[in-house]
């Protein structure tokens, strides 16, 4: 599988190239070297051929699925449309307008999309690794455009135009997503990788052009520049990146981490958890194995993202250990949760059911330990195994639910009200064992998931100690075990592990109105 990704990625590499250098002819009329451009031409014709054997091969094999085959008939039709526009090209009878339509939407983002999904399909692959290699691809495609767009700005000398000036703006938000969704998810290897290659001297003159249109300041760098040597350097900036990628497929199916040492301690306590997880509830044994097998434990460090907004689900991840946050990022950067996640929950499985992007980000807040399952078995599975589907089934329900219940908190009970039922889900989660709480993660994502301010949630925290708790950093103690029943609702009373003995003092009362005054 590798030797494909390397074939379509020299590829889309190609045609990437191809795309710039078409378009520069154009714009440049009467200068432009039409013997460069051939040879363009030519690089692609390479790389063509190779792509159509691995797109035989495959056929035949009968290894492709739906998706894979509707991308690669879409492929093949405008490779078979690739004499005519490139006649076109040579004799200026097309516009850089459909140079972009057809390069960009009709050979390079399908051709994306097929590396994407042929990744998947490697064995035994970290999560992370694919989903960072997959917007790898993605950040380059977004440095392609930059090659393309800014063009135009070298040319016409009209890096003022204000409709210009947006479309920059936008292609460079773009492309630092990418790249820091990247980075964010990268493994220890990938980023040695990138680290080994990228930092090459001659693009320093690339980012200070970058940050001076970002700025709206076109200064003599990008007046005096030529549009030949510019367009020279960024392409070489994309042969760096090509040599990134090249290595990164390479490394695709080596050992990954996210830690610099192994800390796992007993892989086989780990492996127990796995057997123990809900998503198995009530399945045979050999049925489970077949599952188990297919997946992974993974270590993730805190402060880690897992799954990255508006990328593919690669797998199916379920927390052994640990706490996740679920998180949207505002147009402002600013950061909202909207769950938070521990043992035994599984991040945004319905985005598997639905076969759409991920709608939101998700990040470690503690060190964790995931068992991880390739969404391909996952599919499978919910095929072939009516309790397994059931068992997923149930845990989006039960989350929504809980989800609900967040919301309806948020919006109609007091900041003292929301602070005591979040401290009794805690102690009632530990069993009610101790009367001492410690919080599972800061006071700043605490106070987010609970629709406050970090200040508002310290002060209220604050206000506890005249109450008789012992308030600390990162604790806090009870006055006694049944300090915060007041706080106590039907939903908890369902899953509350006290509420069954003697000590409840709400068995007779717990359905009356818990809006605190």
């Amino acid at each position: 599988m590798k030797d494909y990704l390397i074939c379509i990625s020299d590829l889309i590499h190609s045609l990437q190239g191809e795309r710039g250098f078409s378009t520069l002819f154009i714009r440049e009329k009467d200068n432009g070297d039409i013997t460069k451009l051939k040879n363009y031409f030519q690089n692609t014709n390479n790389s063509v051929k190779e792509v159509k054997e691995i797109f035989n091969q495959l056929k035949k094999q009968g290894e492709l699925d739906t998706e894979q085959l509707e991308l690669i008939a879409n492929i093949s039709l405008h490779l078979s449309k690739l004499t005519i526009k490139r006649e076109a090209t040579t004799t200026e009878q097309i516009s850089t307008a459909e140079i972009f339509d057809f390069y960009t939407f009709g050979l390079i983002t399908p051709l994306i999309q097929l590396i994407s999904s042929f990744s998947l399909k490697i064995k035994n692959i970290h999560p992370n690794a694919v989903s960072a290699f997959v917007f790898f691809i993605q950040w380059k495609e977004k440095v392609g455009l930059e090659r393309l767009i800014l063009l135009r700005g070298f040319i016409k000398h009209d890096f003022d135009n204000n409709e210009y000036q947006e479309r920059i703006e936008f292609l460079f938000n773009e492309q630092n997503y990418y790249k820091k969704s990247f980075i964010s998810l990268a493994t220890i290897e990938q980023q040695e990788i990138v680290e080994s290659i990228y930092d090459v001297p001659d693009f320093e003159i690339l980012n200070k052009i970058r940050a001076q249109l970002s700025q709206k300041n076109v200064s003599d760098i990008i007046s005096k520049i030529q549009v030949s040597d510019w367009f020279e350097l960024i392409s070489k900036k994309l042969d760096v990146m090509h040599t990134i990628e090249y290595e990164l497929i390479l490394n695709l199916d080596k050992k990954h981490s996210l830690f610099v040492t192994d800390s796992i301690k007993d892989l086989d306590v780990e492996q127990r958890l796995v057997y123990k997880l809900p998503i198995f509830n009530n399945m045979p044994a050999y049925e489970i194995n077949k599952i188990v097998n297919s997946g992974d434990i993974y270590q993730i460090p805190k402060n880690k993202l897992i799954v990255a907004e508006n990328s593919i689900a690669t797998h199916l991840h379920v927390i052994l250990i640990g706490w996740v946050k679920v998180f949207k990022n505002t147009n402002n950067n600013k950061e909202t949760i909207l769950h938070m996640l521990n043992n035994n929950n599984s991040i945004m499985e319905s985005c598997i059911f639905s076969n759409t992007c991920l709608k939101a980000s998700a990040k470690s807040v503690s060190d964790v330990l995931l068992f991880s399952i390739p969404t391909d078995v996952v599919k499978q599975q919910i095929k072939i195994n009516n309790q397994f589907a059931l068992n997923l089934l149930s845990s989006v329900s039960n989350k929504t639910i809980a989800l609900s219940h967040e919301i309806e908190l948020i919006k109609t009970q007091t900041v003292d009200y929301r602070i005591g039922y979040y401290l009794l889900k805690i102690i009632n989660q530990k069993k009610w064992l101790s009367t001492h709480i410690a919080l599972p993660y800061n006071k700043a994502t605490i106070a987010s998931q609970l629709g406050m301010s970090r200040e508002v949630l310290s002060r209220s925290l604050s206000s506890l100690n005249s109450q008789g708790f012992l308030v600390d950093k990162n604790s806090v103690t009870l006055p006694n075990k049944t300090a915060l029943c007041k706080f106590c609702d039907a939903s908890m009373v369902e899953h509350c592990h006290n509420y069954a003995s003697h000590d409840c003092t709400n068995k007779d009362n717990y359905f009356r109105n818990t809006t605190v005054n």
